[in-house]
């Protein structure tokens, strides 16, 4: 017979949204950046509100998350860039302004992560986001990848 015990070291932890699902496209805003040791390992994670959306699984006024494993460093690096560089604007196709980014990226990520996850240089910041599913390459999973671009207000 199960036996309840050790509430005392029980946590209600922080409300868990859902992620966007396969095929969304739309425009998100950025709320909170911050690190979340998961099962799995560290992960960053990106709170956001959906503001326009082509899905009906994910409604403008929904908050989700993309989180993104930290353990891969391959795979992170590069998706915190496209992250980053969709969020502030940055030019894909432009060296230059790319290379400025990744001198930048570790500050810009410690800042937003551990000094002030509400308040940063990503929060408060409009994004275009497109989900799209593929398979892991070892296991073969479903896994939904999201593709950041910069947000661009009509007539500016």
């Amino acid at each position: 017979m199960y036996q309840f015990s050790n509430f005392n070291r029980a946590e209600i932890g922080p409300p868990q949204y859902p992620r966007l699902k396969d095929g969304y496209e739309g425009i998100c805003l950025i709320e909170k950046t911050f690190i979340e040791d998961t099962r799995f390992g560290p992960a960053l994670i990106v709170e956001m509100t959906v503001m326009t959306s082509n899905h009906p699984e994910n409604q403008a006024g929904e908050r989700v998350v993309w989180k993104q494993d930290l353990t891969k460093k391959d795979v992170c690096d590069n998706a915190m860039l496209q992250f980053a560089a969709g969020v502030l604007g940055v030019n894909r196709d432009d060296e230059n302004s790319v290379n400025a980014l990744k001198q930048q990226m570790q500050a810009l990520m410690n800042y937003a992560v551990f000094q002030n996850p509400e308040n940063n240089n990503f929060t408060k910041r409009y994004v275009c986001i497109r989900a799209r599913e593929i398979q892991t390459k070892n296991s073969g999973r479903d896994f939904t990848v999201y593709d950041f671009y910069p947000y661009v207000q009509n007539g500016s």
